[in-house]
């Protein structure tokens, strides 16, 4: 009897362990009776008490394993806080206004050496706009110079041009027109225009040139000179993008006259541009203008050139 006792207290520890087992059923009836020591999205490992551990694929559990629960003692995990949305992009009144366009404003100092040898003020404006059909520039541009209190230079220039592209090919129309305004020229104001074909001989994102041929005509008004001239016009443009911040444009226009072959009008012009990184849409312009001609009306010289520098925003 005496004997019976530790039998006694083995039997229950046995069923106690029991009555607190993990039972896990499988797809075929059967049921498998431990410890589940983890249970995973692919399944369930469970500590038994004559096999040891096993680990029960998912696919031959009679249903799928419930997911880990996580500690007690270990806090939830913190929630991730949403990114609020972007603020929406700030559009200047300009760029409302010439929505479509793309342009420049300048402002700077110029000096001239020919007609006018001083130092002063320049002022200038652009406009762009170009699709697969048609690109058309306007463009202003305003000179104002004293020395020692006296007005040396006033000359006021403005000119549209429209090119008509031709869709897959590299040449196309244009059309352009300007007007002169100077009080220190043979002239009071002038006018001029041409027509003609061009052709775009290289663009990619490094370099452009294209080139144009035409006919034109002009006309002075406040000289001694009352003629329309019908003019030859050819000339090139080109770009170079340095790098990103830098870049060089350039420009010849030659200008024969038709009713006088001996007279030629010849306008050249490079510019240098730095972007500014500190101002945004701003850079640095350092240029040289310079218009020869042949037989320039009385009180010009052959030579007008100008040299400047500008602070530009394009917008």
């Amino acid at each position: 009897m005496r004997h019976a006792f530790p039998i006694v207290i083995a039997l229950s520890l046995a069923c106690t362990a029991i009555a607190f087992a993990d039972e896990v059923k499988l797809s075929n009836g059967d049921v498998l009776t431990g410890t589940i020591v983890e249970t995973t999205d692919a399944g369930v490992v469970l500590d038994h008490p004559a096999l040891g551990k096993i680990t029960i694929p998912k696919e031959q559990l009679a249903t799928p394993p419930a997911a880990p629960e996580a500690p007690a003692d270990q806090p939830p995990a913190p929630a991730v806080p949403e990114t609020p949305p972007a603020p929406p992009e700030q559009t200047s009144a300009i760029k409302v206004f010439f929505a479509g366009w793309n342009g420049k404003l300048e402002i700077g100092f110029s000096g001239s050496d020919g007609d006018s040898d001083t130092f002063n003020l320049r002022l200038a404006g652009e406009l762009k706009r170009e699709n697969d059909e048609t690109r058309l520039k306007l463009d202003t541009a305003y000179f104002l110079s004293t020395s020692s209190g006296t007005q040396t230079e006033n000359k006021f220039t403005a000119g549209v041009r429209h090119d008509w592209l031709i869709p897959d090919s590299p040449w196309f129309f244009f059309a352009e027109g300007r007007v002169d305004i100077d009080n220190f020229a043979g002239y009071d104001w002038r006018l001029s225009g041409a027509v003609g074909p061009g052709y775009q001989f290289v663009k990619n994102e490094k370099y452009e040139l294209l080139g144009r041929i035409g006919l034109g005509a002009y006309k002075e008004f406040g000289s001694n000179d009352n003629k329309i001239h019908p003019e030859l016009v050819a000339g090139l443009e080109g770009l170079w993008n340095i790098s990103a911040n830098q870049k060089i444009t350039g420009s010849i226009e030659v200008r024969p006259a038709l009713d006088e072959l001996s007279k030629v009008r010849i306008v050249s012009k490079v510019e240098y541009s730095l972007k500014l990184p500190e101002w945004d849409n701003t850079s640095l312009k350092l240029g040289v203008e310079d218009e020869y001609e042949t037989k320039p009306s009385a009180g010009s010289s052959r030579n007008d050139v100008k040299y400047y520098g500008a602070l530009v925003y394009e917008f």
